[in-house]
């Protein structure tokens, strides 16, 4: 039985590692003031760039910030993968998300930029239904232009506020029917934590009128945490596993995986409501640094860093006492400065001894909404 994989933009593959395991990627959606669009895909891809001798690969394409070039990917689970560049069906809309106003929206990661026709969409009441586009115009890629990393951070040095979207109903539905089109008997379809966003629900709601059985799998994670369980649930299905099997490869590895990140504040997290205040959070970067975990679905406080460099170290130690001898894959994902996270994760590549693939992944513009900028992380994935 043939069974093809879906997920959402928040799961940072690129299209190169999309189309190496058949994977379809349906993209979030930004909101900046009266601008709405999905979120830039092209210029930030999670990449596969640590040798076998844990040296960060020195191919790099120019672009944003310097990220990583897509030359060095690779496909399902590290083997090679394709070459040309892949326009993968999706698409987001409907929900809220506006730091500052607490509900359900994505965080990490891009995807690549659908050319499926789409349905109106913009900034809803949480429930995944269609809502008004605060720019007056329907979801069409030719009606605006992606928003990158770039526009989300100078409005929020400004101050001003920025909103995310998940994927409507109808950008799962073109994914799924997409997908039957090209032959899938079955569709397998995993997504960021329900605790995060409504995305999970529009993908259930697309797959109770799709033309062939959907399974709808919550990874309880986002960013490369979900990437990770994707992953799985690629190569379970090109190794010609059933549809159950293919989810329970992505379900399993999502939970054996850790994901700690590291913020410059957590002002935007809990301005979006999507990190409960407490007297144990720092108030702002000035006094110390959080590092955080995913637990349950949810983000949650883990520990305090007095300073950038200390976090970064305890990022590192966590990451290893996690991985202890295992087997593992790791993912380093960042916003800012790509060469801070290719040292962080040739570092992790000389202390860990069981690290297979270590990928680079740059965050996306709806990460970067609710993370604000600086973020750095690290997923552990165990085999």
């Amino acid at each position: 039985m043939a069974v093809a994989v879906v997920t959402d933009s928040t799961a940072c593959l690129s299209a190169e590692l999309a189309a190496g395991g058949g994977i379809r990627i349906v993209p979030l959606r930004v909101v900046l003031g009266n601008r709405a669009a999905d979120e830039a895909t092209d210029d930030n891809d999670a990449t596969d760039n640590v040798g076998a001798a844990g040296e960060p690969s020195a191919s790099r394409k120019p672009g944003v910030a310097g990220e990583p070039s897509r030359a060095a990917e690779r496909g399902r689970a590290g083997e090679p993968g394709r070459a040309a560049r892949s326009r993968v069906p999706g698409g987001p809309a409907a929900e809220p998300g506006v730091a500052g106003e607490p509900g359900p929206a994505g965080e990490p990661g891009r995807a690549a930029r659908s050319r499926v026709p789409r349905g109106p969409v913009g900034v809803g009441d949480g429930g995944g239904g269609a809502a008004r586009d605060p720019a007056g115009c329907e979801d069409r890629a030719d009606l605006a232009a992606a928003i990158t990393v770039a526009d989300v951070e100078a409005v929020l040095r400004a101050g001003g506020r920025v909103g995310t979207a998940s994927p409507s109903p109808v950008r799962f539905a073109a994914a799924y029917a997409a997908a039957a089109a090209a032959g899938a008997e079955s569709i397998v379809s995993v997504h960021l934590s329900a605790r995060l966003s409504g995305t999970l629900n529009s993908a259930s709601l697309a797959a109770a009128t799709a033309p062939v059985p959907v399974r709808v799998v919550d990874s309880q994670s986002i960013g490369m945490g979900l990437g990770m369980a994707v992953l799985a649930a690629a190569a379970a299905a090109q190794a010609g596993r059933d549809a159950d099997a293919v989810a329970a490869a992505a379900a399993g590895r999502a939970a054996r995986l850790r994901s700690i990140f590291a913020l410059d504040t957590p002002g935007y997290l809990q301005a979006g409501g999507r990190l409960e205040r407490t007297p144990a959070l720092p108030s702002s970067g000035l006094t110390a640094r959080p590092l955080l975990h995913i637990r349950d679905g949810r983000i949650v406080l883990l520990e305090k860093a007095r300073t950038p460099a200390g976090a970064i170290g305890r990022l590192e130690q966590l990451a290893a006492e996690f991985a202890a001898d295992q087997p593992v894959d790791l993912a380093v994902q960042y916003l800012g400065e790509a060469g801070r996270a290719t040292a962080f994760a040739g570092r992790l590549a000389e202390r860990i001894p069981g690290v297979r693939h270590i990928y680079l992944a740059a965050a996306g513009a709806v990460i970067c909404a609710h993370t604000g900028p600086g973020m750095l992380g690290v997923v552990v994935a165990p085999y």
